[in-house]
C-alpha cells in the first residue's frame, strides 16, 4: 500500500532507528518531517492521508510538497483529488492540468481531469478525458459503471440529453453492461426519439441476447 511503501522508503532514506516512534504511520510521517522537511516526505504524507480519507488534512502537506518540488506530477494530481473532494473545482482543474502537462502519458491525471469535469457538468470533456485514460491503458470497466450511474441519475432527474453521451461511452467501454444499454434506450425514448431507441434496442439484443431488464423497453417500443 502507499502507506507501507512510504514507511519503508522513509526508514531507509532517513536511517531512523527509534522503533518506539512507529506507533502508526501518522507518527512516522510527523517524525520524518521533524527530521527532514523535504518534498518527498510531504508528498508521501499527503498521499497517505488521502488513502485514509483525510482530504482536508492532506491539503497543506501537498501544497508544501509542491512549493518544495513543483515538478512532481503525483503531488499535483493528489492535490487535484483533494480539491475535488473538498469542492474546489476550478483549482482542482488547474492542478490536474499541471499534472497532465508534466506527465502526459500517465493515466491518473487523465482520470482526475475527467472526474473534475464530471462534477462540473462538463460531460463531453469528461467523456473525452476518460477516453484518453483508457487509451493510455486505464481499466474501462469501472469507468463504464461510473458513466452509467451518472447517466442514469441525469436521466432520472429530467436530463436525458446530457445522459446520452455518458451512456453511449459506458456501452463502448463495457459492451456487456446490460444496465447501460437499457438506460440508453430509455434516454432516447425520453428525448422522443423512438427510431433511435429501436436501433439501440436491436443492438442490445444482438450484443447480449434478451434479458429481463429489456422487457419494459420492448414494451415501450411495441407497435400500438
Amino acid at each position: 500500500s502507499i502507506t507501507t511503501c512510504a514507511v519503508l522508503i522513509l526508514l531507509s532514506a532517513l536511517t531512523i532507528r527509534q522503533i518506539s516512534y512507529w506507533h502508526d504511520s501518522d507518527t512516522l510521517f510527523k517524525h520524518a518531517i521533524a527530521v527532514e522537511n523535504g518534498e518527498y516526505v510531504r508528498s508521501a504524507y499527503g498521499a497517505a492521508l488521502i488513502a485514509d480519507g483525510r482530504y482536508a488534512d492532506a491539503e497543506p502537506h501537498l501544497r508544501i510538497a509542491l512549493r518544495l518540488g513543483p515538478d512532481r506530477w503525483e503531488s499535483h494530481n493528489n492535490l487535484a483529488n483533494v480539491l475535488l473532494h473538498t469542492g474546489q473545482l476550478s483549482e482542482a482543474t488547474a492542478e490536474a492540468v499541471a499534472a497532465t502537462r508534466l506527465a502526459p502519458q500517465q493515466i491518473p491525471p487523465a482520470e482526475t481531469l475527467a472526474l473534475v469535469a464530471l462534477h462540473q457538468a462538463d460531460y463531453y470533456q469528461a467523456v473525452g478525458q476518460f477516453d484518453r485514460a483508457v487509451r493510455l491503458g486505464g481499466d474501462p470497466a469501472p469507468i463504464a459503471t461510473l458513466l452509467n450511474d451518472t447517466g442514469a441519475s441525469l436521466a432520472a432527474h429530467g436530463d436525458p440529453r446530457s445522459a446520452e453521451p455518458l451512456l453511449r461511452k459506458a456501452v463502448e467501454f463495457n459492451p456487456t453492461l446490460v444496465q447501460a444499454r437499457r438506460n440508453l434506450v430509455f434516454a432516447l425514448l425520453d428525448q422522443r426519439r423512438p427510431s433511435d431507441a429501436a436501433v439501440a434496442l436491436r443492438s442490445v439484443l444482438a450484443a447480449t441476447g434478451d434479458q429481463p431488464d429489456y422487457a419494459s423497453a420492448r414494451q415501450e417500443l411495441a407497435p400500438r
